[in-house]
């Protein structure tokens, strides 16, 4: 992957402690990668994303605004990128209180140039209301849009 920003899109489930009913979680993201990929660099970012309680009657519809800081790296081991993210909500429409997630992913070339795919590999909620592991299974693209922001 080379240094610049990309776009992302995301759908998943997760199922998060003390709770039965899985969640479906959808999402977009602007993130920058910056520096050098081989030495595991910087990554920071916005993201988007809508969640919904699968087997709700009633609503439980929640979207919401974080930011993305972490660091990736590829594993010459497997030929795998990978990245591990932390997730800071900076606003919720429920009103209820602001979670931080730290999330692992593994991300493969998707043959089209800078395009990627994304897959979840562990997720752990960290601050708010509820926390520890969450099981949660996301896939997603990811595309270079240009170069990084110098903002």
């Amino acid at each position: 992957m080379k240094s610049g920003r990309y776009s992302y899109q995301f759908d998943g489930f997760s199922i998060q402690p003390s709770r039965r009913d899985p969640w479906h979680l959808v999402g977009i993201g602007m993130i920058d990668l910056i520096g050098n990929p081989k030495q595991g660099e910087a990554l920071n970012g916005l993201h988007r994303a809508s969640i919904h309680r699968h087997n709700s009657s009633s609503y439980s519809f929640v979207h919401s605004l974080f930011e993305v800081d972490g660091v990736y790296e590829f594993d010459p081991l497997d030929g795998f990128w990978k990245a591990t993210l932390t997730f800071k909500q900076k606003e919720r429409s429920d009103g209820r209180e602001l979670q931080t997630l730290d999330g692992k992913f593994a991300i493969m070339d998707a043959g089209e140039t800078d395009t990627y795919w994304i897959i979840s590999a562990g997720a752990e909620i960290t601050a708010g209301a509820v926390t520890g592991l969450t099981s949660e299974v996301v896939k997603g693209t990811m595309v270079r849009i240009g170069p990084a922001s110098t903002a």
